[in-house]
């Protein structure tokens, strides 16, 4: 009896729990809270265990103590509890929010709750036989309880739909063709293509083709760059510019992939190479290969095409996800938001239509998920305001902001300085003074600002100029976009 009414109160605790505030928060119990990760993946596999442990019971197949289950299960009650303990002490440091952290939230509070009232209904099975069935539904509501917490979970920390982002891609069209297992695939189509795009494609495709050379197609391989070199010129491998650039060192500017880009391995090499010695033929099949050592080569590499493959699919898949969820967002925001056609993969500008609508603090929260993916940010006569520069500081890829005739006074602009690629910004006819942009000498990238109608003076401004000569303050309203 006295198990039983605990468990009452430890349930009714939990319902509470989520509508409880903790207005300070010790050192000490955040540094619990931050133990969540590591106690959270005990309770989910004992969980587990006794499902699976019931199963093995029922089907005969290895009968498990009672000793053993009983100890099992209270861990699991106690872990589980503990888990939940450490993630709402880590949820009160302030670092978490949004939908996904509340429906964790609400999955581990459902699984803690369904396990408590588990493990009542199975103390009580010696006295009520009647009550299993009931508990073996319980158990079984609870590890899909479990189970959709993780993922959730897994939301949070690896990004959304971490579990089955691959699941479009196990269709048996996409695995109908394994590399180098069919003489009908053919070198530069099956091998070839899919390494350039992973490797090359971030930087040289047919909408961003960087020094005028894209690999999107075998044509644009063999057309002139701005270089006036031919990328690739057939049976001379060592003559072609593709391979005099990857195979620079690494400490010359010209070598290609750039350092911190996921570089062309050897036996890649070696392939492009041949396939290049070869007339580099769009048909040359892996078949009609004469070198058993190259040919050996695009065999190791399969596995590797194979995930190449998969990754490409992936991102256009997620890509078009993307862009699907950001026009029905420019709808419900009444503002323009285009793809940046001239910057590296997937990214995006946002401005104002004009006439410019109602722009403020809830409708820039809801850009929050995508605010990596914009170059251009041009939200001019907004009603934003300095607190609104801690999200627009979190746009890393930001490139232009035009934020002319907004509520803005200059007192965040710092939030702005740890932008790495910021290079225009337009404060025009905005509240911003001499004391604010004194903050902008500490900007990496900036180039041009645009200060007309500000409070700021010319001496503070020839001040900065004289600071940072890179920097060019313009007395001008500046361009919208």
């Amino acid at each position: 009896m006295l198990k039983r009414i605990i468990l009452i109160i430890i349930c009714i605790g939990l319902l509470f729990l989520k509508s409880l505030q903790l207005t300070d928060v010790s050192p000490e119990l955040l540094t619990v809270g931050r133990l969540h990760p590591i106690i959270l993946h005990f309770p989910i596999v004992l969980i587990l265990l006794l499902l699976l442990g019931e199963i093995f019971n029922f089907l005969s197949l290895n009968k498990i103590p009672k000793q053993v289950f009983n100890l099992v299960f209270l861990v699991a009650v106690l872990l589980t509890l503990l888990s939940i303990l450490s993630g709402f002490l880590l949820f009160s440091s302030g670092n978490f929010e949004g939908i996904l952290m509340d429906q964790h939230f609400i999955g581990a509070i459902a699984t803690g709750f369904g396990l408590l009232l588990t493990y009542a209904v199975y103390i009580s099975l010696e006295s009520a036989v009647n009550l299993k069935p009931i508990y073996l539904i319980l158990l079984l509501i609870t590890n899909i309880s479990a189970f959709y917490t993780s993922h959730q979970g897994g939301s949070l920390t690896h990004g959304k739909n971490y579990l089955n982002e691959y699941l479009p891609f196990m269709s048996k069209e996409f695995k109908s063709k394994p590399v180098a297992s069919d003489t009908i695939l053919y070198v530069y189509e099956d091998v070839i293509q899919p390494i350039l795009e992973t490797k090359c494609a971030g930087c040289h495709h047919s909408l961003r083709a960087k020094g005028g050379f894209s690999v999107a197609s075998i044509k644009d391989l063999f057309e002139k760059g701005e270089s006036g070199k031919l990328p690739i010129i057939h049976f001379l491998p060592d003559s072609s510019e593709l391979i005099k650039r990857i195979l620079l060192p690494d400490t010359i500017s010209d070598h290609m992939p750039p350092v911190g880009k996921i570089q062309v391995a050897k036996s890649e090499i070696a392939i492009i190479k041949y396939w290049i010695l070869k007339g580099a033929k769009e048909k040359l099949s892996i078949a009609e290969m004469d070198s058993l050592n190259v040919q050996s080569l695009v065999y190791q590499l399969a596995p590797n095409i194979k995930k190449y493959r998969l990754n490409l699919d992936k991102a256009k898949f997620t890509a078009s996800q993307i862009e699907n969820e950001l026009k029905l967002l420019a709808d419900e925001l009444e503002v323009s938001i285009k793809k940046d056609n001239k910057a590296e993969g997937e990214k995006y500008t946002i401005s104002n239509k004009f006439p410019p609508v109602a722009f403020d603090s809830k409708k820039l929260l809801l850009l929050k998920p995508y605010l990596e993916l914009f170059t251009k940010v041009s939200l001019v006569s907004s009603q934003l305001d300095d607190a609104d520069l801690y999200y627009i500081g979190q746009m890393t890829n930001l490139k232009e902001l035009y934020l002319q005739k907004t509520k803005l006074k200059g007192q965040n602009l710092m939030y702005l300085s740890k932008l790495p690629n910021l290079e225009i910004l337009n404060l025009s006819f905005t509240g911003t003074e001499d004391k604010s942009i004194l903050d902008l000498t500490k900007f990496p990238a900036l180039k041009e600002v645009y200060l007309y109608g500000t409070k700021t003076s010319n001496e503070v401004i020839k001040a900065i100029m004289a600071y940072k000569p890179s920097l060019k303050i313009h007395s001008e309203e500046g361009p919208y976009f």
